[in-house]
């Protein structure tokens, strides 16, 4: 991305928080920026933010971890992928449904610097997150109704607050894996509709998103957002789009048949 200066200035030996590395997370790069967005103060300044988010995978509280940007957990990965722990280390052979039906990155409104309290359907409640009552368990299979978690989300009463708005796309070179606010997008709710994180989250419930968190892709553009599938191709997801086919795209090998025109 013609951004030698500020990779050879990171020390990939020490963590991306800490001050060795501060003159890359504080460098502020257009291209990670969607042009269409309309807010322009670093979320969390001084950091540098961005607009493009990792696709952690579908409905956490179905199958976690089932995205193509996920964590490794170098240092202990069984401990938090138990028998899945080879899911950590893929390739492209992996992603069994197939790289042209598989999300790699979508766009997230950035935060409110300032962490403003917004409010269910007002202008700004993309960018804020809100606590909703839904199964948060994460990793529960069949079971769980991830419709059900997004009637909880959509209904969240327009009296109720966000618990957060700052965090997302706050800081493009902190990848905490269970803080998925930051620089990551669940394909749980449909695109531009609420952000919510449950308190029933059997790992990390907070503003910061959690595993089973919804963290929606978000835009500015009317209809949509776009999206960058594993294949290298971008393609416009209406918000109409079902939540059924949503969810499919967002998981790289859980064999959803998707067909040519049903997104």
């Amino acid at each position: 991305m013609e951004q030698t200066a500020a990779y050879n200035a990171f020390n990939f030996n020490r963590s991306a928080d800490l001050p060795p590395n501060y003159t890359t997370g504080f460098n502020k790069i257009a291209s990670l920026i969607c042009p269409s967005d309309s807010a322009k103060a670093r979320p969390a300044d001084p950091w540098g933010p961005s607009s493009y988010h990792g696709n952690h995978g579908g409905p956490g509280i179905v199958k976690n971890w089932s995205g193509t940007i996920v964590q490794n957990f170098t240092n202990n990965p069984a401990a938090w992928w138990g028998n899945d722990a080879q899911m950590a280390y893929f390739g492209f052979e992996s992603i069994s449904d197939g790289t042209s039906n598989t999300a790699l990155f979508s766009e997230k409104l950035l935060g409110i610097a300032g962490n403003e309290v917004v409010y269910q359907g007002s202008p700004t409640s993309k960018r804020g997150i809100f606590l909703a009552n839904y199964p948060g368990g994460y990793n529960q299979g069949p079971t769980a109704n991830p419709t059900a978690a997004i009637a909880a989300c959509q209904s969240i009463p327009a009296s109720q607050g966000s618990a957060g708005s700052y965090l997302s796309g706050a800081h493009y070179s902190l990848s905490y894996p269970w803080h998925t606010s930051n620089m990551a997008y669940t394909h749980f709710n449909t695109p531009n509709k609420n952000s919510c994180y449950t308190a029933s989250d059997t790992c990390c419930a907070n503003v910061w998103g959690g595993t089973s968190a919804m963290i929606t892709a978000t835009s500015n553009h009317p209809g949509g957002v776009n999206l960058c599938m594993a294949d290298g191709s971008v393609k416009f997801i209406k918000d109409t789009i079902s939540p059924q086919v949503w969810w499919a795209l967002g998981t790289k090998n859980l064999g959803e048949v998707l067909s040519s025109d049903s997104y």
